[in-house]
């Protein structure tokens, strides 16, 4: 949705962003797309948008990453109506995954699963969800996946950062203040150790920046349409790896205009 126009005192034009809020299940999910916004809005020139991930105040909790509600399906959900409020935000979005490795779990959350998009639906939210987890959009940046353990992509996106890390980009330390949170005093360029393991403070660095997400937009959207029957009939016990991100990822990208 394009920005609405009003005008100043002077009659000048103005663009009044569109309002959007994005609510993420975790940490690492809240901590991409903290950093992909603001990777966007430099590229772009558009600093002044209307994206929030998550409130800063204390409904995401104290020590907690803004855009963190670490909550799961339809406790997510009911999170964020709450925080989503009537009408301020324009375009909601909730990011989460499916947390499950083996089939006795997938069968256990597979309603849960099920009722958090139906529900997000009739809210008229975006969601944004992973199959088996939010590292398979991670390590979607660099390969195509279409089989898979939360093991197996754990141990992958370790390698990958490890061997980032012998690059040396530029570290993270946007997240210092956080409670808890604490990050390395070494002098850039350095990598902090802390990107190998959750929350993943380098991912959209490690993983390539604005070229590895356009990649991680084509592996998903390749294996998207490859499980489109099974998405739309709600077979997801039936699915290995799948992630609906690209599509929050294009909208992202509509409204920067890149």
């Amino acid at each position: 949705k394009r920005p609405t126009k009003a005008r100043t005192r002077s009659g000048a034009r103005i663009e009044i962003p569109t309002k959007w809020l994005i609510c993420c299940e975790g940490k690492s999910e809240a901590v991409y797309f903290t950093d992909l916004v603001n990777l966007l809005a430099n590229f772009s020139g558009k600093k002044n948008h209307g994206i929030y991930i998550g409130l800063k105040n204390k409904e995401c909790g104290k020590k907690r990453i803004p855009g963190e509600c670490s909550r799961q399906n339809i406790s997510l959900l009911q999170r964020v109506e709450t925080c989503a409020g009537t009408g301020f935000y324009e375009r909601v979005w909730l990011v989460f995954d499916y947390d499950a490795d083996g089939q006795e779990e997938k069968e256990k959350i597979n309603k849960a699963f099920i009722n958090t998009i139906t529900g997000a639906d009739k809210l008229s939210y975006g969601a944004a969800w992973s199959i088996p987890c939010f590292e398979y959009w991670l390590v979607s940046h660099y390969k195509f996946v279409d089989a898979c353990t939360i093991k197996m992509l754990y141990d992958d996106l370790k390698d990958k950062f490890k061997t980032a890390m012998a690059s040396k980009p530029m570290c993270n330390k946007n997240y210092r203040s956080i409670p808890r949170e604490q990050h390395c005093n070494k002098p850039q360029p350095y990598v902090c150790s802390k990107c190998i393991k959750k929350p993943y403070y380098n991912s959209i660095t490690c993983l390539g920046g604005l070229g590895g997400i356009k990649i991680a937009n084509m592996n998903s959207k390749r294996n998207y349409a490859s499980n489109n029957d099974k998405i739309s009939q709600s077979k997801f016990t039936e699915i290995s790896c799948c992630t609906s991100v690209f599509i929050l990822v294009d909208e992202l990208f509509k409204y920067f205009e890149i």
